[in-house]
Order: structure tokens, then sequence, then C-alpha cells
């Protein structure tokens, strides 16, 4: 905060004197994304929906044939240690 408070930069968008001026009674200072709350809460309707451990089977099944395309293709994966694989990110060298 100290360095937002001596900062001579112009805060035209995100302000954290805005934030703080607001926050304590629950509201923002700019008007919120209203499409991506709603993507937000029907993308927690469908986890539910379907059950978590469905849907992080689902993940780790579509990120191991990520992985396997990727060997098929020639490729090569940066992280070479399968434990630290991830169902969210695979990353290609």
């Amino acid at each position: 905060m100290k360095a937002h408070q001596t900062s001579g930069m112009k805060k035209v968008y995100f302000d954290f004197a805005d934030m703080l001026k607001t926050n304590p009674t629950g509201d923002v200072p700019y008007t919120p994304v209203l499409p991506l709350l709603h993507g937000l809460r029907e993308s927690i309707r469908l986890m539910r929906e379907e059950g978590m451990e469905n849907v992080n089977a689902r993940h780790a099944r579509l990120a191991a044939g990520t992985r396997k395309a990727v060997e098929a293709w020639g490729l090569e994966l940066l992280c070479q240690d399968p434990r630290w694989y991830s169902d969210s990110l695979t990353v290609v060298k």
C-alpha cells in the first residue's frame, strides 16, 4: 500500500484507494463483469450436477490423452517426471 500511496503513476482503471473506500460496505467501485459472474454460476452448477469426482476423473482422462497425443506427434513434454504431471496444464517444449 505504501508503494501505491507514493507512486506518481496515474491510476486509471484499478485504484486501491477506490477499493478501500467501498469494501467496508461490501461494494465495488467499478461495474462488475456480469456475464462473467453468470458464466461462473452456470459452470458451478454444471460441476455440481456432474459431481466433483467425475469432473476430476474427466480432467485426468483428457490430460492423459493430451500427453499421449504430444508423444505421438513426436514432441516432448516440458515436465519430465510423471509424478509432477498436471491435469490442468500440459506444456510442450
